[in-house]
């Protein structure tokens, strides 16, 4: 199991040629993106409750193996409330010419000595809240069992240890 960060099309490859299986965040490339947001599904049929949680998952065959379009509608709107909160909190520190992460001064402008949001950076960045991209390289896994085993894989981790 990978996470996105270690995840990449070589890495993969390698350890599969060794003969392992592989269940994989991928990181959200433009191409991936785009068809994460073009495969979302909000279908009752697609959902996969997990510990903590539901999300829905739609499967796209690849040649080797098969994508699956994680959607989590709670963690979306969990995101979008937070980066919100900080926006505003940044404003306010602006206004009293504090220091702000950098990370939030793309969703700032300053019109004359006033501070406001950038709403159209803002919603560009709310656009892939929520959405993961899991790889499995193994076609027959049935969808609900490649996502429990990426998602819960901190819960079995720290079973592991005891």
């Amino acid at each position: 199991m990978f996470d996105a960060g270690i995840a990449d099309i070589k890495t993969i490859a390698i350890v599969e040629d060794l003969g392992f299986g592989v269940i994989s965040r991928m990181p959200m490339h433009e191409g991936l993106k785009k068809l994460a947001l073009e495969n979302i599904s909000t279908s009752v049929k697609d959902i996969v409750k997990l510990s903590g949680s539901k999300v829905y998952v739609k499967e796209i065959q690849k040649e080797k193996g098969k994508l699956l379009i994680c959607f989590n509608e709670k963690l979306k709107v969990s995101i979008k409330e937070h980066r919100y909160d900080e926006v505003i909190e940044a404003i306010e520190k602006k206004k009293k010419g504090k220091q702000i992460k950098e990370g939030l001064k793309k969703y700032l402008l300053k019109n004359g000595k006033e501070w406001k949001i950038n709403y159209q950076t803002l919603e560009d960045a709310e656009k892939y809240d929520g959405i993961y991209v899991i790889y499995c390289s193994d076609i027959s896994m049935p969808i609900e069992k490649a996502v429990k085993a990426y998602f819960e894989r901190d819960r079995m981790k720290r079973a592991s240890k005891h």
